[in-house]
């Protein structure tokens, strides 16, 4: 196997309790052509200072504002982009420990797939370590990206496959797909950045691939309340770059039913503000979204119908598993879906 340069983009905020298990997981490897970018969102318990003192030969970068984790990783990758022979990026979770093979996994399946824009190792849970946090994530025809095979045994993924998109907890990108599709959009902030970048990389006519003998165990934890916002601000903004006018109108019914149904389930939760927060800051901004939808329409090389042949109709992550949603919705949607997709082009 040929052995590209890759970086390796560490963004941290406050994580110097993850730090140290990381780095020295990544210094374990196999793979030995890398180099390590730490980018800190100017953290306040001294990681940035950790890092200099402890592990001299990671590159640092110190962001003097909180930029999120979408910029602070396009900030990573630009650097990493400084040197001509990098060919790959890998975007991982400072919350991570990987396995002395992860790397070497990662670059043998995209050497081996010239397809592949994006591959992302098979993600397992930190505390139980034998069973899945993601694999092959799904993704709903409404924009609903969640864990595929939660708690599934890991052993039940054993073979490359396409996937609609690739964590940002574990995910190589290579460097071709990214100058053609671009990088995260760095007004996303937090959350479902990795979603939009997977569909804009099928767009751009690449594939996300899982390649499960490349494992990472993550820290995982389900996102609480306040994080409702950026979920569903960015899930709506995504459907409106990507999909075409003939998809959005084709799942207008199903997208308004839904939304009816989540404010109602928001405002018994607890949540219904941060729901009101996302629709007002689409509104303020709609005309900066247009105009990145425009570009992403533009620049695209297939169609929705691609995309659509990934997605699901029904969400089934049982951390989410409330009566309604599995007794009367998912039923309805995956029905919905199931007609749909044979109409989209």
């Amino acid at each position: 196997m040929n052995s590209p340069l890759v970086s390796i983009i560490l963004v941290s905020y406050n994580s110097q309790e993850y730090i140290a298990e990381c780095l020295n997981s990544l210094l374990q490897q196999s793979y030995k052509n890398f180099s390590v970018i730490f980018v800190d969102n100017d953290s306040l318990d001294n990681s940035l200072k950790f890092v200099e003192k402890e592990f001299p030969n990671v590159i640092t970068i110190h962001n003097f504002v909180n930029y999120g984790f979408a910029k602070a990783c396009n900030i990573g990758i630009q650097k990493a982009f400084e040197e001509e022979r990098t060919k790959y990026v890998v975007c991982l979770n400072i919350d991570t420990v990987v396995e002395k093979n992860w790397l070497k996994e990662l670059v043998l399946a995209a050497e081996n797939n010239i397809e592949a824009g994006s591959v992302q190792s098979k993600i397992l849970l930190y505390d139980d370590p034998d069973k899945i946090n993601t694999a092959v994530n799904n993704l709903t025809f409404l924009g609903f990206g969640y864990c595929g095979d939660y708690l599934q045994p890991s052993s039940t993924k054993t073979e490359i496959e396409e996937i609609p998109y690739s964590s940002g907890s574990s995910v190589l990108f290579s460097r071709e797909a990214l100058e053609r599709s671009g990088m995260f959009d760095e007004d996303y902030f937090l959350y479902h950045e990795d979603v939009d970048l997977g569909l804009r990389i099928q767009l751009s006519g690449y594939k996300n691939l899982l390649a499960p003998r490349s494992t990472c165990f993550h820290k995982y934890f389900f996102p609480k309340k306040n994080k409702v916002y950026f979920l569903e601000r960015n899930r709506l903004i995504t459907l409106y770059k990507n999909f075409s006018a003939r998809t959005l109108w084709l799942i207008s019914f199903a997208f308004v039913i839904k939304e009816i149904g989540l404010l109602f389930f928001l405002l018994f939760t607890g949540n219904f503000k941060f729901k009101l927060k996302s629709y007002i800051y689409i509104i303020k901004n709609f005309r900066k979204i247009h105009n990145k939808r425009k570009t992403v329409q533009k620049k695209r090389t297939v169609s929705d119908k691609k995309i659509a042949d990934l997605l699901v109709g029904k969400i089934e992550f049982q951390e989410l598993n409330v009566y309604l949603l599995r007794k009367l919705a998912n039923p309805f949607f995956n029905a919905y879906w199931k007609i749909v997709k044979k109409l989209i082009i």
